[in-house]
């Protein structure tokens, strides 16, 4: 997944990476990198529970020109931080047993609860996330940009590339938001009617 090296800018601490295959997205969308991607991450403080971060994404074989993200954190008290296990097929042979997302089996009937199209808000921009269950597995399609699998991690819990999405069930079969959780951000997704 490349090779960082930090260093402090003033107040800034400044992440470099580098050494980047080409088999990763750059997001959760799918969105592609080449092997000379470069991404600066500078992490700054700006009061207790805020911090800045400006994320650059220079890839000449991808962009015409570098590109900067602003990100916005704000420290959320009394939540947990989510686990998250990076697999390939070199690292599976590592890990201890237990750790794959991919044991769990959730019953058909549950997945076709989540089935539908849900709004998911992000800030003033409202997102349609279709949601399939098909050959017993669940699928996530944002915005048309094409079907992804979700793996399961319990009956109500999904992963993908890093971002958890959990599904709140009222009773058995009312299921009428999904939460979607990143270490960067929390989004609820509300089904359409």
């Amino acid at each position: 997944m490349g090779y960082s090296v930090g260093h402090w800018d003033g107040d800034s601490l400044v992440v470099e990476s580098n050494g980047y295959n080409d088999k990763t997205w750059l997001d959760s969308n799918g969105h592609p990198h080449s092997e000379a991607l470069r991404i600066t991450e500078s992490y700054r403080r700006t009061d207790f529970g805020h911090m800045e971060l400006q994320v650059t994404f220079d890839d000449p074989m991808v962009f015409v020109k570098p590109v900067t993200v602003p990100i916005h954190m704000q420290l959320i008290t009394d939540t947990e931080m989510i686990e998250f296990v990076c697999e390939n097929e070199k690292d599976q042979s590592h890990m201890s047993p237990g750790t794959s997302a991919f044991d769990v089996k959730v019953p058909t009937e549950i997945l076709k609860t989540y089935a539908g199209s849900y709004d998911l808000k992000q800030g003033s921009r409202t997102m349609i996330v279709e949601i399939l269950a098909e050959n017993n597995g669940l699928f996530i399609n944002i915005e048309n940009q094409g079907k992804q699998k979700l793996d399961a991690l319990s009956e109500t819990t999904f992963s993908l590339t890093g971002t958890i999405y959990e599904f709140i069930r009222y009773g058995k079969t009312d299921v009428k938001e999904f939460r979607m959780k990143a270490a960067e951000f929390e989004l609820t997704g509300t089904r359409r009617k």
